[in-house]
């Protein structure tokens, strides 16, 4: 357990622009939010929205990257419509294409996608699609649980039919939480397929995006999970740049709380 590298997604420097501008990253907001977690001990990134970038944006995105120390290690995709949408499946193919070229270019490793609004023949064909062309362009496909037990069992099943090596699960800790699923058992659950994570917690009550051990999730238990499954990736967190206005927020300290208690927890 004692070699995990421990990533953060992107947070917007500035919570009140971040209000204001909503989930539109420039090129030059992202390398400060890469700065910010480098400069808090992370070794990797997730970027967490890329769909807007072009493919110099990711470039220099990824060199930045690199000079400061940061592996870039996933991308949070997204389409037109936003993570679970209804899209035509043309438009998801081209959508998911496009987020796969972001990827390569910035140097990510793995692409995190919502599939849960789509049947399951469509689904699919999505899947075979992108996931061959992400075989092209060495990036993975891992799709991210909701909070039942039913949305596991989907994604399980689509990967069986798929049957790619590219395809894989994010299992999103704080999503587990909310319904019948649970983090520890959403991990067991996805196995030798888990190929990267959303780490983060709750009260189990909303989707609050809090460093791991500041809500009701059992951490302990997790770790045993990831230890069962043999997982030996990155641990990526997914906090927060827009809370609700019920909680109070301070993007350092939940920042700096999120290493402090993962290397706690995993390390």
């Amino acid at each position: 357990m004692k070699n995990y590298r421990i990533g953060c997604n992107t947070l917007y420097p500035d919570v009140k622009e971040r209000k204001s501008k909503g989930w539109i990253f420039s090129p030059q907001k992202i390398m400060e939010a890469l700065d910010k977690i480098q400069k808090i001990g992370y070794t990797d990134a997730e970027y967490s929205h890329i769909y807007h970038l072009s493919v110099d944006d990711a470039k220099k995105i990824h060199q930045h990257a690199r000079q400061i120390g940061i592996n870039s290690w996933s991308c949070h995709a997204a389409g037109p419509g936003g993570f679970n949408t209804g899209d035509a499946i043309e438009t998801s193919i081209a959508a998911n294409r496009h987020c796969i070229d972001i990827s390569s270019a910035i140097g990510a490793r793995v692409n995190v996608l919502h599939l849960t609004d789509y049947k399951y023949d469509d689904a699919c064909k999505i899947l075979e699609n992108i996931c061959q062309y992400g075989m092209e362009k060495n990036i993975e496909i891992a799709l991210e649980n909701s909070g039942t037990l039913k949305s596991m069992e989907f994604i399980l099943e689509l990967i069986r039919s798929v049957d790619l090596p590219n395809l894989g699960i994010c299992v999103d800790t704080g999503h587990a939480n909310l319904g019948d699923l649970g983090a520890p058992r959403a991990i067991r659950m996805a196995g030798s397929r888990l190929f990267t994570t959303h780490l983060q917690d709750n009260m189990g009550k909303q989707d609050d995006h809090i460093a791991p051990g500041m809500g009701i999730i059992d951490w302990e238990d997790v770790a045993k999970a990831l230890k069962e499954i043999g997982y030996k990736r990155t641990l990526m967190l997914e906090l927060t740049d827009a809370p609700p206005n019920s909680r109070a927020y301070d993007q350092e300290v939940e920042v700096k709380t999120g290493l402090e208690n993962a290397m706690k927890f995993f390390v």
